[in-house]
């Protein structure tokens, strides 16, 4: 799952990670800086976990997932372009103002369509994640201490 990379990426950069871990967990590759041994990590796990789950239950997952990811970009493109109007941006959206409040409505409407079940388990792991980087994260992040 690429959606996994910046996740750990952030966790490298905040110094989130334990010691033993980041060293082991997050090897940067040179190019591009990206955390191929948690990617490769994470495949194993979803590719296990996706083997002991239904594939009704895995697509579910994955789908509601991705599309709430996508969601969150669509808006924060929007807030970025409220936020910080000067940022430099290699790449621009034609008529930001209406794709992205389009793809982030196209996204809670295909949401809406899938079963109770995928959001009472996304709403358990949204749960878990949150609660595990806000207080792991307040205790550890060398960033907060700057």
């Amino acid at each position: 799952d690429l959606s996994k990379i910046e996740p750990d990426y952030r966790f490298y950069y905040e110094c989130l990670m334990a010691p033993n871990a980041r060293s082991v967990l997050s090897a940067l590759k040179r190019m591009g800086e990206l955390p191929t041994v948690t990617t490769i990590a994470t495949g194993i796990v979803v590719a296990l976990g996706s083997s002991l789950l239904g594939s009704d239950e895995t697509y579910d997952l994955t789908n509601i997932g991705t599309l709430f990811a996508f969601l969150i970009v669509c808006l924060g493109v929007l807030a970025l372009r409220v936020k910080e109007p000067t940022r430099p941006r290699p790449f621009r959206v034609a008529f930001v103002w209406i794709v992205a409040p389009l793809g982030a409505l196209a996204c809670l409407y295909i949401m809406t369509g899938l079963p109770s079940t995928a959001w009472y388990r996304f709403g358990i792991w949204m749960a878990l994640g949150s609660a595990f980087y806000f207080l792991y994260g307040f205790k550890n992040s060398k960033l907060a201490a700057r």
